[in-house]
């Protein structure tokens, strides 16, 4: 395996010292914060709204949220330990003040924790094999009114701006099968590669 491929792999589940520099990556790289302030900023969200992050990574999502809307009630999951330990120390005073709350694992569990009011996700559920699954799952665990935002920026070597639009036409159709009330799609036209996002509402 190539180092660009044990580097690319690592965005899957970060784990050691690579994962480290994955997780410190995340942090710093300026398409990786905007992506993630966008994908927030389309959630609309307001009041004691209950937000939950799958797959937080080191924690720029979470920040996103926090600063959107700072009285939101804020879960965060992530199936690598690693991650959870980046974001837990990264927003210490949030868990502290009782606003946030880190567990790591997969989406289903958050299951416990529902309903939300907005769900989302940042470069996620491309990695996920059973994404019908994975978006059914959502749907249940939104509250009336509410929505589920999954955000994807190719990263690819051999990545196209047409593989965003193309991830979105197919997970835009997922989220219809699923019975969401409303499906759209949104574009950031963001350097290297645009970042799609797919809005589900029930």
């Amino acid at each position: 395996m190539s180092l660009r491929s044990a580097v690319m792999a690592q965005f899957k589940k970060p784990t050691g010292l690579l994962g480290l520099v994955v997780g410190w990556l995340m942090s710093v790289l300026s398409a990786n914060r905007r992506r993630n302030r966008w994908i927030v900023g389309l959630l609309k969200l307001s009041g004691n709204a209950r937000v939950l992050e799958w797959g937080c990574g080191p924690g720029i999502g979470i920040a996103a949220c926090l600063e959107n809307c700072p009285s939101a009630r804020i879960l965060a999951v992530d199936h690598s330990s690693l991650m959870v330990r980046q974001a837990s120390a990264r927003h210490a005073a949030a868990i502290k003040a009782g606003k946030l709350r880190i567990i790591e694992g997969s989406l289903k569990e958050a299951l416990p924790h529902a309903p939300f009011d907005a769900i989302f996700s940042s470069n996620v559920l491309q990695f996920v094999e059973g994404k019908a699954e994975a978006i059914a799952l959502m749907k249940n665990m939104l509250a009336p009114g509410g929505v589920a935002a999954s955000g994807f920026q190719p990263r690819a070597a051999n990545a196209r701006p047409e593989d965003a639009l193309a991830w979105a036409e197919e997970i835009k159709a997922l989220h219809e099968r699923a019975g969401f009330a409303r499906v759209k799609v949104e574009i950031l036209d963001l350097k290297p590669m645009p970042v799609a996002c797919v809005l589900g509402y029930v």
